[in-house]
């Protein structure tokens, strides 16, 4: 399977082991809302394909006769990468933190270039604001957003007109009568 997108449109083409198109195919997963984004990789789960269109849409195939697949996502089958997971069995119990758990609450790629995630998890739905400011003091990037809690989120934050340096970054987690802080470094260098 591959994922083509071209101005229009987002779809999956099917090919066989000597490359030949497969019936039914392509699959169409949505329209293009910006010919910059990239496209999100589809994944199998069990016999059903999945896959996500550029405004958030969800599309799901059944391949009743698909069989063992041997590479089911874009980074294969191992779970708990930074991309794409699968859980068997009992979910994981969190390690006791308050609100905003210290470890999971940092940058990466740290230094940064062009850009850079915030990551964090809070242990229920509550507002988080990041502040960023610069060796001067200066807020160079300020935002909030609600998070869900119990599982780690991120922000993706755009660092490619900032000038190489170390900046400080806030992430605020307020909620329940709570509030909680912590405070990273960002080095970015061009």
């Amino acid at each position: 399977l591959i994922t083509v997108q071209d101005s229009l449109s987002v779809t999956i083409h099917g090919y066989d082991s000597s490359l030949r198109p497969l019936p039914d195919f392509p699959l169409y997963v949505g329209s293009v809302e910006d010919i910059n984004y990239t496209p999100v990789h589809p994944i199998f789960a069990g016999t059903d394909l999945y896959a996500v269109s550029h405004n958030g849409d969800i599309k799901g195939w059944t391949f009743p006769n698909a069989g063992e697949v041997g590479w089911k996502g874009q980074y294969g089958n191992a779970s708990l990468n930074k991309i794409s997971s699968h859980m068997v069995g009992a979910p994981v119990q969190n390690e006791e933190y308050g609100l905003l758990n210290p470890e999971e609450t940092y940058n990466w790629p740290n230094p940064a270039s062009d850009e850079t995630y915030i990551r964090f998890e809070t242990s229920e739905a509550a507002n988080i604001t990041i502040t960023v400011i610069n060796a001067g003091g200066a807020t160079v990037f300020e935002t909030s957003t609600e998070t869900m809690g119990g599982m780690p989120e991120e922000q993706r934050l755009s660092t490619s007109s900032w000038g190489s340096g170390v900046y400080y970054c806030r992430i605020k987690a307020s909620g329940n009568g709570q509030t909680e802080t912590e405070l990273i470094k960002i080095l970015v260098i061009h």
